[in-house]
């Protein structure tokens, strides 16, 4: 067959050409279409424009003119994966009358160079973010948050996964974990090189974890960093509940668990039959009514990996002698046989 007929092309071999060149415009906009979203740049600077960009997912960024405030008066549920990077100029506020966002479950949410502030929650955990899907936090910070005396997670609850990396969160206060709580199963959280500073778990009851509360079955992992300078009843650093594990290590400068009060016990940790592993961390100036010298009391399962054997042997004692001195103050010695938070009936909490 010729490829031409009197030098124009068949209508059969044209027909074939128009009909590839179609399959092939089809499967480009097909590919377009299965990408992720575009992004989006906020010009309206409002909470209203920050919603209608959420509401679309993607990476979303702001073009706001210079450094910025938004504030917010309702929280915003995430339904929609999506990253906001504030390019470290933008903050958002709560005016310590609302929570700012609710992560729906099998959504991803990350927020970077961004900074979240005086969020508050009344009848509900988490005083900035209640997290059920999937959170990260980069370069982020969130500050000055709240629970009401109730409820747990000044800055962050979480019944899901949730990375930090290279944040800070900062006088956040609530009832109990005064910046995060972490519970269940599914709460599987990792921690690198972030800050821990200032939180308070303020209820005088319950008021377990300064700065972090590991709650039944969580899983948390802390890279490097510090936890420095937060309060609580219970655990003025860190408290873990039964099934809880922490791990805290880091293979450069010591991760620092340091200057953390707890009103009765566990300065640093308060470790409630869990499992934790500390290596390469600096516990010092850490104080409670126990006078737990290095900050940790515990009855779970205390790995102490590279160190020496005295090491381990001195951690050892010092329990045995809390447990001791717990035995002559009844109050105390409920709390240690049992944990506080069982004491207290708050071994399983609610979801918020």
């Amino acid at each position: 067959m010729r490829a031409t007929v009197n030098g124009r092309r068949p209508a059969a071999l044209v027909a074939v050409l128009a009909l590839f060149g179609l399959a092939m415009l089809t499967a480009a906009f097909g590919r377009a279409a299965l990408a992720a979203p575009a992004g989006t740049v906020i010009t309206n600077c409002t909470q209203a424009g920050l919603e209608s960009a959420l509401a679309g997912g993607g990476t979303i960024t702001f073009n706001c003119g210079g450094p910025t405030t938004i504030t917010d008066t309702t929280r915003i549920t995430v339904s929609q994966d999506a990253t906001l990077d504030g390019g470290n100029a933008v903050t958002l506020t709560g005016n310590v009358a609302t929570r700012l966002f609710v992560v729906n479950s099998n959504v991803t949410f990350t927020l970077a160079h961004i900074v979240l502030e005086r969020a508050a929650s009344t009848g509900g955990d988490g005083g900035a973010i209640t997290n059920h899907g999937n959170l990260t936090l980069d370069h982020a910070t969130i500050t000055h948050s709240q629970t009401d005396s109730s409820h747990s997670g000044g800055a962050i609850f979480s019944d899901g996964p949730v990375t930090i990396t290279s944040s800070a969160l900062s006088d956040n206060t609530a009832g109990t974990a005064g910046a995060l709580f972490a519970n269940f199963g599914n709460a599987i959280v990792n921690i690198n090189n972030s800050t821990f500073n200032g939180n308070q778990a303020l209820n005088t009851i319950t008021g377990f974890g300064g700065a972090i509360w590991v709650g039944e079955n969580a899983r948390v992992a802390i890279t490097g960093g510090a936890i420095t300078s937060n309060t609580a009843q219970f655990g003025g650093g860190v408290y873990i509940t039964q099934g809880g594990i922490v791990t805290v290590v880091s293979s450069g400068a010591p991760a620092n668990l340091s200057g953390n009060t707890a009103t009765y016990a566990g300065g640093g940790i308060y470790d409630s039959i869990a499992s934790v592993t500390l290596a390469n961390v600096q516990m010092q100036g850490n104080n409670a009514q126990n006078m737990d010298p290095r900050g940790y009391v515990g009855r779970g399962q205390l790995r102490l990996p590279g160190r020496r054997v005295g090491d381990q042997h001195e951690f050892g004692e010092q329990r045995r002698r809390l447990r001791r001195r717990h035995l002559c103050d009844q109050r105390h010695a409920n709390a240690h046989r049992r944990g506080p938070e069982q004491q207290h009936g708050h071994y399983r909490r609610r979801r918020p």
